[in-house]
């Protein structure tokens, strides 16, 4: 029989036993002198006294030989190993995942969350035999880590685990914890996780039961959850010019369950700082603060708005970049003629370039270089251009579409329905005045005055004669300029990226009189600005 050691270091400890041999073979005793006046028994006496003392002798020498013995064994640990391929049925293997995403950076009174869950799963292992098996998996999901360790392998490679952008769901964990559990050759095996346990991992729908396999689950919570993220951020202006003052809306955001004052919040351009604020921020809620800074010149610029938080500080970055244009291209498509009242708007500009073409001379390969582009009172929609445009809005182009008064509906109709709009059903002409406008659109926003903010009090564009769709209304879109009979004069349609602004009626000619109107400036030119490509500030990956 072949017996083997864990630690067979301790053997050399078995030199011990020498030392109550020596004890044994020296044991010098001091005698005493003790006179007999009769010394009859002496001899008998003398006999039974002696053997009675190498019996004690012995015994204490076993006694203290074994004691030494059993010492040494019980710290080198001795087992007789198995045949290769043999299995053992008290034989275990255990899987521990540990999530080391970054919200077990939440403090508890213990340290981290991810600093509980070492402790734990040292505590779990140390329960364990020396001769089981380990999985250490994490989120990370690194495939060195699919193979089984021993005790003290599994106890050292717990120090290395460190805060890591993966998270992974339930399922793929249970997964995973299975494929290894599957090779350990032991009867049994036991899948433990250990984890906070986000929302946003728990697909328990998802989830295999694996056969003859325990799974536990230990939840891990903070003693107090406190976190300030940077949420999101926008301009409010749509386009960004070259040394034009501009506004960063940020809104920062506690999760937490006490309220946050005086968070430190810095915009960084470019590596330099542009601004910083302090901000106030209740719990459970969110606070939208604006920082005002001077653009430099134009191309790319990357950014990023930082807020003081500890411990969490993976959300106290919001990364994102912009772009600074001097210009900005327009295309309107004409009938014959050029549009003057466009003409005369833009031309002076000096940042929207308008490009007049005609019908006949489209290069529709050149749409989607146009952020925004008119339709200016086409009598017939070709089916090409109709497919061109509809991909244009698809892809986050803008569409402003003036009709004329004798317009081919059948082609109208196609065009319309191909950008989900409810077409033009027919002609009225009734001499009507615009009555409202959605005064809350940021497409009117500071056009008038708080005095003036009612259609009633303000002179409104007239029209002698209008377009109205099938269904009545404006079919979905947004009603930015309503007519006295409740039809619309402009409306807006979002359709995928892009959007669509309808008008009802033609700007040349008598009639209407929009386009000599005061109102015709700042509508024209708050499409414009509000309109094109608009690339997100910030991706999430």
């Amino acid at each position: 029989m072949n017996v083997s050691f864990v630690s067979p270091g301790f053997l050399i400890a078995l030199s011990l036993i020498a030392i109550p041999i020596v004890i044994h073979l020296f044991n010098f005793r001091k005698f005493r002198k003790v006179y007999f006046t009769n010394v009859k028994f002496l001899k008998e006496l003398r006999q039974e006294t002696t053997s009675q003392s190498k019996l004690k002798h012995l015994l204490v020498l076993a006694s203290r030989i074994l004691a030494v013995t059993f010492l040494v064994l019980a710290f080198a640990q001795p087992y007789i190993p198995i045949a290769s391929g043999a299995r053992i049925a008290s034989q275990r293997a255990v899987s521990l995942f540990i999530d080391n995403s970054f919200s077990m950076e939440a403090v508890t009174k213990e340290g981290t969350l991810l600093d509980v869950a070492r402790k734990s799963a040292r505590e779990i292992a140390l329960s364990y035999h020396p001769s089981d098996q380990f999985q250490l998996l994490t989120g990370d999901f690194d495939p060195v880590n699919q193979r089984l360790l021993s005790r003290e392998e599994f106890l050292e490679a717990l120090g290395g685990i460190k805060v890591s952008t993966s998270s992974r769901k339930l399922s793929e964990i249970i997964d995973r914890q299975s494929d290894a559990l599957a090779s350990s050759g032991a009867e049994d095996n036991t899948a433990i996780v250990l984890s906070d346990f986000q929302k946003n991992m728990a697909d328990l729908e998802n989830i295999n039961n694996p056969d003859g396999i325990r799974v536990n689950l230990l939840p891990l919570e903070s003693s107090e959850i406190a976190n300030i993220s940077v949420d999101s951020c926008w301009f409010t202006e749509p386009v960004l010019q070259p040394n034009q003052q501009v506004e960063l809306n940020i809104r920062i955001r506690n999760t937490g369950q006490l309220d946050a004052a005086n968070v430190a919040v810095k915009l960084l351009v470019n590596d330099a700082q542009k601004a910083v604020a302090a901000a106030d921020v209740p719990a459970m809620n969110y606070t939208d603060l604006v920082l005002s800074f001077t653009t430099g010149s134009t191309g790319w610029n990357k950014a990023v708005v930082s807020a003081t938080d500890q411990p969490i500080v993976f959300d106290d970055q919001f990364y994102f970049s912009f772009k600074i244009t001097d210009h900005a291209n327009m295309l309107s498509i004409n009938k014959n003629a050029d549009s003057p009242f466009l003409n005369a708007l833009f031309e002076k500009t000096g940042f929207f370039r308008l490009n007049n073409i005609n019908e006949l001379q489209i290069d529709y390969s050149n749409l989607l270089a146009n952020p925004v582009i008119f339709l200016n009172e086409l009598r017939t929609i070709p089916s090409g251009l109709s497919a061109e445009l509809s991909k244009y809005v698809k892809n986050g182009g803008t569409l402003v579409i003036v009709p004329d008064s004798t317009i081919d509906l059948q082609s109208y109709s196609a065009m319309l329905n191909g950008l989900g709009i409810a077409p033009y059903s027919g002609f009225i002409n009734s001499s009507e005045r615009v009555q409202s406008l959605a005064t809350d659109d940021p497409l009117f926003t500071g056009v008038f005055s708080s005095l003036s903010k009612s259609g009633e009090s303000v002179d409104l564009p007239i029209t002698e004669g209008y377009f109205v769709q099938s269904g009545g209304g404006n079919s979905g879109g947004e009603v930015l300029m309503k007519l006295r009979s409740g039809s619309s004069f402009l409306s807006r349609h979002i359709n995928d990226n892009g959007q669509v602004y309808l008008f009802y009626s033609p700007f040349s000619g008598q009639t209407s009189n929009f386009s000599r109107h005061a109102i015709f400036v700042p509508v024209i030119y708050r499409i414009a600005l509000s309109s094109g490509h608009q690339t997100p500030l910030s991706w999430v990956i």
